[in-house]
């Protein structure tokens, strides 16, 4: 037999359904292709996962949802938090 054949019958085995794992790495491609489809979402999306404590709680402030001492108080909590972290 030649080279040539050996290596297209070893190819075309190894990606037959009738190989027996064949169909383990067609699931773990589709998984990997859902992981990656549902990182790119939560990553890019409209925003929401990138907005910083400071933004929500500014607007919170708009909506009136808090008042201006509230808003105050709790913004020094995290300038001061955020101090502790940058090591201020």
């Amino acid at each position: 037999m030649k080279a040539v054949e050996v290596v297209a019958q070893w190819g075309g085995h190894m990606w037959s359904w009738n190989s027996g794992w064949a169909w383990l790495w067609m699931v773990v491609f589709w998984a990997l292709v859902v992981a990656v489809i549902v990182f790119a979402v939560r990553r890019g999306g409209d925003g929401e996962g990138t907005r910083s404590a400071a933004d929500v709680l500014a607007e919170r402030y708009a909506r009136g949802e808090i008042n201006t001492d509230e808003y105050r108080d709790r913004l020094r909590v995290l300038d001061e938090t955020r101090g502790d972290r940058t090591g201020r």
